[in-house]
């Protein structure tokens, strides 16, 4: 659509230069089609505003024409303080020049945002109210600002490499979630706090600490968690009940003391898939995994490092103590490059 014939319907349109906004922002408060940002005529840096659009019914995103024209585009921002729902959101799943997006009264998006990792220019981002999304998918690598207060409605989540010193808003949340990949690394990051009600699935790799339970929390249920090279593992202290059916450690050196502190769970698996890397030195199974329902799966491979010659150990006085306690229904055992003594069966 030409550039000086969309005022007038308010439908799909391109944005091709500051003049465009203008118009589109001045005359359409609800788009009922895309806005497509890009490729721009303007030289210099360009500063897209929407102010005044309130919805878009397509999605807002960058032309297909922006990445053919990449070298000779400028850097650009883009910026509404009165957008508050679009379909969907797209910047970044080509290289983009785009280093400024502040959209601070977007909550709702029907289907997906789409922040891809190829936004290599993407160092500020205003999301503050973005709350309700079918599928979130967020990682500028160079992402060093994130305004965002926290999600209510989300059932996909993705989270990729940046710069930001928080995923907090992102994954402290008490979401009902299908899936989520959090892969690190986030160099600046030094805890990530899980705070789902629910999830079938969730995969994590990232060198920082990992804590299950957020500050509003009470209860979580996952079906199975892969958790890969975190430094530390723990349980929210305010977290009632944490029940899982099936967790994988891989490649966790860091971890020298493994504490399982969960109410119910199915199946642990701890692996070493690399030459060199060592699992864990202890584990500790609580008193209540005798009573775990489901049949008991326990494998565990590569773990060189990992002594079961007994049930017991010692806490920090020093005072032996009971560390392992076995479930008392067993499914299978897989054990392989495990010191192992009879005293511990």
């Amino acid at each position: 659509m030409l550039s000086d014939a969309f005022a007038a319907n308010c439908s799909s349109t391109w944005i091709k230069s500051m003049a465009d906004a203008n118009t589109l922002r001045q005359n359409c408060r609800v788009v009922t089609g895309n806005v497509d940002i890009g490729s721009f005529t303007d030289n210099g840096t360009v500063n897209i505003n929407l102010d005044g659009v309130e919805v878009i019914e397509g999605i807002l995103k960058e032309s297909y024409s922006m990445e053919d024209n990449y070298v000779t585009q400028p850097y650009y921002t883009l910026s509404s303080s009165s957008l508050k729902k679009v379909n969907g959101l797209e910047f970044g799943r080509y290289s983009t020049k785009v280093m400024n997006l502040t959209l601070p009264s977007l909550a709702s998006v029907d289907v997906s945002v789409d922040i891809g990792v190829v936004a290599y220019n993407l160092t500020y981002m205003d999301i503050t109210s973005l709350e309700s999304a079918h599928i979130i998918s967020i990682g500028p690598p160079n992402l060093t600002t994130l305004r965002h207060t926290g999600l209510r409605n989300v059932t996909t989540l993705y989270i990729y490499p940046m710069q930001i010193d928080s995923l907090d808003s992102l994954t402290d949340n008490p979401l009902n979630l299908s899936q989520t990949y959090i892969q690190g690394l986030f160099p600046n990051v030094n805890n990530i706090v899980i705070g789902f009600t629910s999830a079938d699935y969730i995969r994590i790799y990232d060198n920082s600490a990992l804590t299950l339970g957020g500050a509003s929390t009470m209860e979580m249920t996952i079906k199975k968690i892969y958790i890969a090279g975190v430094t530390d593992f723990k349980r929210s202290v305010q977290l009632k009940t944490l029940k899982l059916d099936s967790i994988e450690f891989s490649d966790v050196s860091a971890i020298t003391h493994l504490e399982i502190p969960f109410d119910n769970l199915r199946s642990l698996k701890i692996s070493a898939r690399f030459e060199g890397t060592r699992a864990v030195e202890f584990i500790t199974l609580p008193p209540k995994a005798v009573n775990w329902t489901g049949g008991f799966e326990l494998h565990i491979s590569g773990a060189t490092n990992l002594n079961w010659t007994s049930i017991y150990g010692a806490d920090d006085r020093g005072n032996r103590i009971q560390t392992w306690y076995w479930p008392k229904n067993i499914s299978s055992i897989y054990l392989s490059g495990v010191t192992i003594g009879n005293a511990f069966l």
